[in-house]
This record gives C-alpha cells, structure tokens and sequence, in this order.
C-alpha cells in the first residue's frame, strides 16, 4: 500500500474500492448488507411517519459536526466558520437525497449505492 496526498487515492485495489469519495472494502458480508439495508429502512420508515421533520433532525446548519476538535483550536474555529456561511439550502439539498439513496440502499438489499 502506498499513500499520496491531493486528489490521489491510496492503491488498494485489492480490498478496497472508492465508492462515492469514501474508501470502502471491496466485498461486504451478508451481515453488513443487511445491517445497511435495516438502517436505510428505519430510515425510511421514520420519514414516512415524520416527514420532513425527520430529516431536518438529521444535521442542522447551525451545529458543526466537527466533535473530533477541542473548540478552541483554529481548524474548529475555521470549520465553525465555513460551515456557517453556507445558507440552508445547502445543506438541504443533500439531506433530501438521502431518502433516495435509502430507498436504493433497500432495492440492492443493503449492497452499495453507486453514484
């Protein structure tokens, strides 16, 4: 294995491949398909009885999902910043498409969702 840094990917083609911009393992178990696919149903069922209101519970733009960081530092800080000046249809855009993304999670029986 080796790593690089930018746009490049790690070369691990062996065990992994990029699906949507993440490193994933190649082959998932039966147990993580149907672990995916409960998931994406719970999912769904909770936005069938919520509606939207489910999915804005979901990430708000006013709370950083930067945990990892201790609040004083400045990559926090810039994080806070950047994710503040974006508006809310920003963020909404890409939370709506998770319920098609779930309902295709359901479809391929927990197996991958390519773009």
């Amino acid at each position: 294995m080796r790593g690089v840094y930018g746009d490049d990917c790690m070369d691990r083609s062996n065990v992994f491949r990029k699906v949507s911009a993440h490193w994933v393992p190649k082959n998932l178990t039966d147990d993580h398909k149907g672990q995916q696919m409960m998931a994406s149903l719970d999912h769904l069922t909770r936005y069938t009885t919520q509606g939207h209101d489910f999915l804005e519970g979901i990430v708000t733009g006013d709370e950083p999902w930067a945990y990892h960081y201790m609040p004083e530092t400045k990559q926090a800080s810039a994080v806070r910043r950047w994710l503040h000046s974006n508006q809310t249809d920003f963020y909404e855009q890409d939370i709506l498409k998770l319920v098609t993304r779930w309902e295709k999670c359901v479809e391929k029986v927990g197996d991958y969702v390519e773009k």
